[in-house]
């Protein structure tokens, strides 16, 4: 049986906003550009507000955004929306950049110490001094994107690389430039005989089938992309991290089951900022390491407030007294034998 607590659900969210190292989790538990250092702002009836990481104890305020990824309810969620596709745009970007780097590495004929010399000598009688400009000009969500089948509770993830209406619309990006995308694309990911087929997951969730998926699926490409992240980009995606936290998930989803923040009825096109994925630092391969330390090992549960319904739905507010709601959850259990990516 592992415990769970609060602090390891807080260590997860922060783990996964800061993955591709664009972003950051403050200790005040607000998102942050990293490129730009302006906090990231959602707009919730029509008034753009920042966005924070909801914690137990969390002011009772509608000053903020309150993020609590593990919470599905009926209607449209911003915040969460914002979340999933930070997640989804970041196994693009990243999957983008490795490329990048591979391609600049073998036209100026240096290896930067690392060790996909495999993957060099597959890419360098294809590239040339126009190759990385052309790759440039492909978005990062045409690289990786991750969907989601509500009906079926699957998520998978997707790739345009393959697909001839993507050369179509960039007739000037040579053959010889896509034949290198690919090799890369497939050392990531796999030569299989669909691009990311494997890359599939259907929730057997009650409560959070959406989350659960998706999560599923972004931990599996952050798992696959690590090792190259590592060796070519000098960014731990702290794959066996994320993995760890997968397992309890389900215990995660019970702690935080009557966090209900920002419940109101939402208008279309009310997200006013999207994850920096787009925007590169001066040198876009010099992505730092957010964690300056190791994930600590969390063996004491720690205690959780509850919410108080308010005009809206619910409102973080602190507790008096101690709620006992922390949750032991066996990772071995039935619902945790299945497959990485489903069944």
């Amino acid at each position: 049986m592992i415990q769970v607590s609060e602090e390891m659900i807080q260590e997860f969210i922060k783990l996964l906003i800061e993955c591709d190292g664009t972003h950051e989790v403050r200790e005040d538990h607000s998102v942050v550009c990293k490129v730009t250092g302006q906090p990231i702002t959602i707009v919730l009836a029509k008034t753009e507000k920042p966005l924070a990481v909801w914690y137990s104890g969390a002011p009772c305020t509608t000053d903020v955004v309150w993020l609590n990824p593990f919470k599905e309810l009926a209607g449209r969620y911003p915040e969460r929306e914002w979340f999933f596709a930070l997640l989804s745009m970041a196994a693009g970007r990243l999957t983008k950049l490795i490329t990048m780097k591979v391609v600049d590495d073998c036209v100026k004929m240096t290896d930067d110490n690392y060790n996909e010399f495999a993957l060099m000598s597959k890419v360098r009688d294809k590239v040339d001094a126009k190759t990385k400009d052309e790759i440039d000009k492909i978005g990062p969500a045409m690289f990786v994107s991750i969907n989601y089948n509500k009906a079926k509770k699957t998520a998978e993830a997707q790739t345009e690389l393959f697909d001839d209406q993507l050369k179509e619309a960039f007739p000037k990006i040579r053959k010889k430039t896509w034949d290198a995308i690919y090799e890369v694309f497939k050392m990531i990911y796999g030569n299989t005989e669909t691009p990311l087929e494997d890359f599939k997951y259907t929730s057997k969730s009650l409560n959070i089938p959406e989350t659960e998926a998706k999560l599923n699926i972004a931990i599996a490409l952050f798992i696959a992309l690590d090792p190259f992240a590592k060796d070519i980009l000098n960014l731990d995606l702290h794959s066996q991290e994320l993995q760890n936290h997968l397992q309890v998930l389900e215990g995660y989803a019970k702690l935080y089951e009557w966090a209900v923040v920002n419940r109101a009825e939402y208008p279309q096109q009310n997200i006013n900022a999207q994850p920096a994925w787009n925007t590169q630092p001066t040198n876009p391969y010099a992505i730092p390491n957010p964690y300056a330390q190791p994930v600590p090992q969390y063996v004491q549960p720690q205690p959780i407030g509850q919410v108080a319904a308010g005009p809206y739905g619910a409102v973080p507010v602190p507790v008096t007294q101690a709620a006992g709601m922390t949750v032991a959850v066996n990772p071995f259990a039935p619902q945790q034998q299945r497959g990485l990516f489903g069944v």
